[in-house]
């Protein structure tokens, strides 16, 4: 059994910080949070929405940085901008030196997700994944490079980097390795149907290039739907939660005992994790327990919580709500007193009113 305590104390945290809210900085709002951390460096990413929060129309990926902890911002800085396209879902990493490469992918701007997912969009519209780079944490992003022939196959449609961080693997065989978790369907799906799966992409060069790892894809007959997903260190394995687009929603789990070349079994259903279909994020701590952020009301996208797994993400304790109130997307980063960056969806009367920093201190290192 675990207690609901994960090691932090969100009580005596200082209040949140405001990065990003809907209306400012000429955008109609912001979604899909994306944290790293680097040394003391923090870095903020986030989609920037021009004319509405939808998922479709001309979207830019924005990033704001703190070289203090988090204590102070820098101002919003356009790392990806194109009048023609959608781009989003960030997953950024930094790497052994201190640069920091970030996954995107992008889709024309009036393309929705439904027709991605149909045959018969042109090829410069569909969803296409890309990597930038920057040589340090407060240095600029390179042009995007794309990477889409070398992790999407042709008979894919939808297609979804992260989104929130990657993983670089420290320790065992695949030392130096980068993975990052993404979804994606099939253009042969019956029509109507929510038919995605969940697949990580792999760096052996610092994010240089790519190539596709394990893979769980549709069709499936457990009546399961993996989706977008996040992916943690585990002792020598990899831990895999990803959103379950069936009914019932709630969390489905992977492992990986090869450094995420395979899964060891495809996604089961997490029972003792009851949550809306929603993005979530997962971070190993230095004790080697897991850290699980997502909304824990089943019914709405409300109470960002945490949960925490001492055996891998193979059982998970009860919910620890830090955000009450309406919360959504969120993205966790693990500070260097083994305390919590949290930057999360959330407002007043609707999740999406802005994106804000917290921070939580340890409140000790037992479970």
């Amino acid at each position: 059994m675990h207690p609901p305590s994960f090691g932090v104390d969100a009580g005596t945290g200082p209040g949140a910080t405001t990065l990003f809210a809907a209306g400012t900085h000429g955008y109609a709002g912001f979604r899909i949070p994306a944290l790293l951390r680097v040394g003391r460096h923090v870095l903020a990413f986030c989609e920037g929405r021009t004319t509405s929060l939808s998922d479709t129309g001309e979207i830019r990926l924005v990033l704001r940085r703190s070289a203090d902890d988090g204590r102070t911002w820098g101002p919003l800085e356009v790392v990806a901008a194109e009048q023609t396209r959608t781009i989003g879902n960030p997953v950024p990493f930094a790497t052994a030196d201190g640069a920091v490469v970030l996954l995107t992918t992008t889709n024309g701007a009036t393309r929705s997700e439904s027709e991605l997912k149909r045959p018969g969009v042109p090829a410069e519209e569909r969803r296409r994944v890309w990597v930038q780079r920057a040589d340090s944490p407060d240095a600029p992003f390179s042009a995007p490079l794309e990477i889409t022939a070398d992790v999407k196959p042709d008979d894919w449609g939808w297609y979804a980097t992260g989104p929130s961080g990657g993983v670089r693997l420290t320790d065992g065989p695949f030392a130096g390795r980068l993975v990052a978790a993404c979804a994606h369907s099939r253009l042969d799906a019956p029509p109507g149907t929510r038919a995605y799966g969940t697949h990580l992409v792999l760096s052996d060069d610092d994010g240089r290039t790519w190539r596709r790892g394990a893979t769980d894809s549709p069709p499936r007959h457990d009546g399961l739907n993996p989706n977008e997903a996040t992916v943690a260190p585990s002792g020598g394995s990899l831990y895999v939660n990803a959103r379950n687009e069936s009914e019932g929603g709630g969390r489905l789990g992977a492992w990986s005992d090869d450094g995420g070349e395979t899964f060891r079994a495809p996604f089961r259903r997490h029972d003792d994790i009851a949550s809306p279909a929603v993005q979530g994020h997962v971070v190993a701590r230095e004790d080697g327990d897991l850290v699980l952020g997502l909304p824990a009301d089943p019914g709405a996208r409300r109470d960002l919580a945490l949960r925490r797994s001492s055996d891998g993400g193979g059982t998970w304790g009860a919910p620890d709500v830090v955000v009450p109130g309406p919360a959504a997307y969120s993205s966790l980063g693990v500070r260097p007193d083994g305390g919590l960056d949290i930057l999360v969806e959330r407002g007043e009367s609707s999740p999406y009113e802005q994106i804000a920093h917290l921070t939580l201190p340890t409140r000790g290192t037992t479970p």
